[in-house]
């Protein structure tokens, strides 16, 4: 079968940052469509990615472009700000196609039978991890056999909405097959001019699921929450080299939401580097209170620049709102161990959270600024569907009706007088972190290369865009 898997319109930018600036950077691949195209290739199908956020194309220009492709089904990878545009998309394929159209992702994991409901033109949910599911769906199809069998799935049948059992979660990821790199337009992506330092570059992902599971405000810990599962050291070196040999990979991003989590794992990854003269500069994600001053000290040693750390707030009250499980104190030594080894570090903060006023996000401000961070972001509260924010968002009445984008205010908690207040707590956070005199000399001191140059020009740009 001839199957098309489509990451749908949206302006990562503009909607996901709040950034009017065009700076040409910023998209990263779906490494997860790339798994499901792997697996359907290896069962004999021909598999085709069409990625219209990272190559800008509107609702229509996609709809005309699958129509021109003349494929058998269709594959859509739905996130919550995903959703919107999906609405409008669906309508417009439906006029020319008439073949199944499967969507899957965290949304539809969420609301797998409200999406069949809310939008006629979608034939099947996919609940939870797809590799599997889609591979059974495409044989069940084409041998015109029931959906009822098939795991982790909610389809239409007769008017009615069918939801069939869960499906187990897949433990051993090194039975997947690698990734379908081919399948990618390496020249689509980038990311942020935070979020490297050598070109190419490219994401990996090494593991699924979180060990903590417990952040009121994360999908990871909502009701689809997964068990931590990883892949060994020895399939991520063999990824990187093919990355490496065969697209010229100059940099990795990791975006696992915890990379640096097992000391042994990031040992055993940092020897297998060395043992291979594999010369490459990588970033990832941690929490501050998994990493070690030893495990910060392999990463170093193995190309490791840059650490993005998920701080959420500089109130401590505020971390057993939210369910954090970290203190400031972790906080401060995790960011110690950094300086140390010269990691720089990007950390993301939470404003508007549960129990905040003015006064509380001021000490998160100056809490960023105290670190001495390389980068930070202020991101206002968005209740995510299917976290237990979101459930007490819902309870509190708090929830803005019409929200609709991560960048709008969406929730404003008791402490705040209205969303316009919020907003300018936001401005003022990265007016005082970015407008220090000695963080704009040091920016500028760090300048070594006219790459360099670049990225700090479209950070800038960037920055100014969202106010």
């Amino acid at each position: 079968m001839k199957v098309l898997l489509i990451t749908p319109p949206y302006d990562f930018i503009k909607e996901g940052f709040g950034s009017k600036s065009n700076i040409k950077v910023g998209q990263l691949p779906n490494l997860g469509l790339c798994y499901i195209g792997a697996i359907l290739e290896k069962n004999g199908h021909s598999v085709k990615i069409l990625d219209a956020q990272a190559s800008n194309l509107s609702c229509e220009e996609t709809a005309k472009e699958v129509k021109r492709l003349d494929y058998d089904l269709i594959g859509i990878s739905v996130t919550n700000a995903h959703y919107k545009e999906i609405k409008n998309l669906i309508p417009l394929i439906r006029k020319n196609f008439n073949g199944k159209i499967v969507l899957g992702g965290p949304h539809v994991s969420c609301f797998p039978e409200k999406i069949l409901e809310e939008n006629p033109g979608i034939d099947i949910s996919v609940i939870g991890e797809g590799e599997i599911t889609i591979v059974e769906i495409i044989e069940a199809i084409e041998n015109k056999k029931s959906l009822s069998n098939i795991k982790g799935i909610a389809y239409k049948e007769d008017k009615k909405i069918i939801l069939t059992e869960k499906r187990p979660t897949l433990m051993k990821l090194d039975d997947l097959p690698n990734p379908a790199w081919h399948l990618l337009n390496f020249n689509l992506y980038c990311p942020l001019p935070d979020q490297y330092k050598k070109k190419p570059a490219i994401s990996m992902i090494t593991s699924r699921g979180c060990t903590w599971k417990k952040c009121a405000f994360c999908f990871e810990a909502g009701v689809n929450s997964k068990v931590y599962r990883r892949h060994s050291p020895e399939r991520i070196i063999e990824n990187i080299i093919l990355l490496q040999n065969q697209y010229g990979i100059k940099e990795i991003d990791f975006l696992d939401d915890e990379f640096l989590i097992n000391e042994s794992w990031i040992e055993r990854f940092s020897n297998l580097i060395k043992e291979n003269n594999i010369k490459l500069s990588w970033s990832a994600f941690g929490r501050v209170d998994h990493v070690t001053d030893r495990m910060l000290k392999l990463a170093k040693e193995s190309g490791c620049w840059g650490v993005y750390f998920g701080f959420e707030t500089g109130d401590e009250e505020l971390l057993k709102v939210v369910n954090k499980g970290t203190t400031l104190e972790q906080a401060r030594k995790a960011c110690e161990w950094c300086h140390k080894h010269k990691i720089e570090i990007r950390g993301s903060f939470m404003l508007g959270l549960p129990g905040e006023t003015p006064e509380k996000a001021m000490k998160t401000i100056n809490f960023a600024i105290e670190l001495g961070l390389n980068t930070a972001a202020f991101r206002l509260t968005y209740p995510e569907y299917g976290t237990k924010l979101y459930e007490t968002a819902i309870k509190e009445g708090k929830l803005i009706e019409g929200w609709q984008k991560m960048t709008e205010v969406s929730y404003i908690p008791n402490g705040y007088k209205n969303a316009d207040e919020l907003r300018n707590i936001q401005k003022l956070a990265f007016r005082k972190f970015y407008f220090r005199p000695t963080y704009i000399l040091n920016r500028i001191i760090s300048i070594r290369s006219f790459n360099d140059l670049k990225r700090n020009y479209d950070g800038l740009k960037f920055l100014l865009g969202i106010f």
